[in-house]
């Protein structure tokens, strides 16, 4: 690896930032007048023009968009309209559960589609390939929030067996983290059983087998470590997918994290949460995909990133 390919990746980074400030930014003008939509329902006229003057909303729109930028990059989104404090810093305290929610999820994803996936591929068109086929193809094809609700209605309502919402113990995390997690599994699973029927009929796999090694030693150690790389590339994928994708699952679960957050802002017309929230979330998934292209010459040395 050179520090080269890294600033340079860093720079593309930044470049995708400032794509998302702007969009982040044009959100508060594409949805009306910015002060009307604010304001509560019952403001007078002369209110509503004195807080489009306090607010800046009569500058220009460049002139504007120069004052958000210059805000952004120090981390400042405004004040919540509604909750009186820093947008940014109200974010900043339900990450932890949104973190702890996503990292469930991809665990959760990783133990069932790894061994899922290595037993579908040495297993071809067997019995268990199938099920993992099918499982993989229903995992896919079940939207997040209808998942959600009928898990939440078997075993929060039907059988009194996990708590239906908020953040606690295990017990809480387990839904929300299944809901969230499924998805991901599916996707990793059929990957991984490409990959590894890819691999099996190379050379080097026929080799080590030749030269007697064991058949777990073959797949784990050989086969499943030069199979990874679309893999990991997926997992960063979902991970990310996962951190944007919790605004639904914690809508479902009521659980206290920045994707519920975010879903109360836009209810309450609330713009500097959102852009804060939506600027956290781009820049968690572009240093996800960051960190993934650079674990690419780890897993497979003949990567140059010269």
């Amino acid at each position: 690896m050179t520090w080269s390919y890294v600033v340079r990746r860093l720079l593309q980074s930044l470049i995708v930032l400032k794509g998302v400030l702007v969009i982040t930014f044009l959100m508060l003008h594409l949805t009306g007048d910015p002060a009307s939509l604010m304001m509560p329902e019952d403001s007078t006229t002369d209110e509503i023009a004195e807080f489009r003057q306090r607010m800046g909303f009569n500058d220009p729109l460049l002139v504007q968009y120069g004052r958000f930028f210059v805000s952004a990059l120090k981390f400042e989104f405004g004040v919540s309209f509604r909750q009186g404090e820093p947008a940014m810093k109200l974010v900043l305290e339900r990450i932890p559960a949104t973190a702890e929610l996503a990292l469930a999820a991809i665990l959760i994803a990783l133990v069932i589609s790894l061994p899922a996936g290595v037993i579908s591929a040495t297993r071809r068109n067997s019995v268990w390939d199938r099920v993992s086929m099918l499982g993989a193809l229903l995992g896919q094809s079940m939207p997040n929030f209808w998942l959600g609700l009928m898990l939440l209605i078997v075993f929060a309502v039907w059988l009194n067996l996990l708590p239906s919402h908020g953040r606690g113990g295990l017990d809480h995390l387990i839904l929300p983290a299944v809901t969230s997690g499924l998805y991901a599994t599916a996707r990793i699973t059929r990957v991984l059983r490409s990959g590894m029927l890819d691999v099996l009929g190379e050379d080097y796999v026929r080799t080590a087998r030749s030269k007697g090694l064991r058949e777990n030693m073959v797949i784990y150690q050989h086969a499943l470590k030069n199979a990874a790389i679309p893999v990991v590339t997926v997992i960063g994928l979902e991970l990310g997918i996962v951190l944007g994708g919790t605004v639904v699952v914690e809508t479902v679960f009521a659980w206290p994290g920045v994707g519920r957050l975010t879903v109360n802002a836009i209810m309450n017309d609330d713009f500097p949460i959102v852009q804060a929230a939506v600027f956290f979330l781009a820049f968690m998934f572009i240093f996800i995909n960051l960190v993934v292209d650079l674990l690419y010459a780890w897993l497979d040395p003949r990567i140059s990133y010269k």
